[in-house]
């Protein structure tokens, strides 16, 4: 499998080695190791692996997946920022994805893309697949010199 595989299967079904929203913390370190910085707050708790971002929120005593984010501009900064098990099955990972290769595998999996528009996208575009609640950021920033427009910025899935 490629990088690109790799981002098509999180963009079309929101889980990572079968892990997303309702996961546990502990699922997710069996997964993908130790390795992440853990940011806990009263409530919320951050698990951050460089390439992937697992947010969790305490219900009922227990830490639940709310939302995982695949933050590809992050590849750009350098190394060290993907778990080894997704090296290993994957292989390289690309500093700069398009958006178009992405886009394009997507639709080879009959899975279509809206268009996202607001305020809050000032510097991206975005759009949204139509089977979850998958968000895919384009960066549209011509001023940045790590990041080209046209580029995948992030994937996210939040509950």
């Amino acid at each position: 499998m490629t990088d690109l595989a790799f981002y098509t299967h999180f963009a079309t079904t929101g889980q990572v080695y079968g892990l997303g929203i309702g996961s546990t913390p502990e699922q997710w370190t069996g997964e993908l190791s130790e390795g992440f910085l853990d940011d806990r707050q009263k409530k919320r708790l951050r698990c951050d692996y460089g390439l992937i971002e697992v947010g969790f929120s305490r219900e009922q005593q227990q830490w639940k997946c709310f939302g995982v984010s695949v933050q590809v501009h992050r590849l750009a900064s350098g190394d060290g920022l993907i778990p080894q098990r997704l090296q290993e099955d994957h292989g390289p990972f690309r500093s700069h994805v398009p958006f178009d290769e992405l886009s394009a595998d997507i639709g080879a999996r009959n899975v279509p893309l809206e268009e996202l528009s607001g305020p809050g996208l000032s510097g991206y575009t975005a759009y949204k697949t139509t089977v979850g609640s998958t968000t895919i950021y384009i960066s549209a920033q011509d001023d940045d010199p790590l990041h080209r427009p046209g580029d995948i910025w992030s994937i996210t899935v939040h509950a």
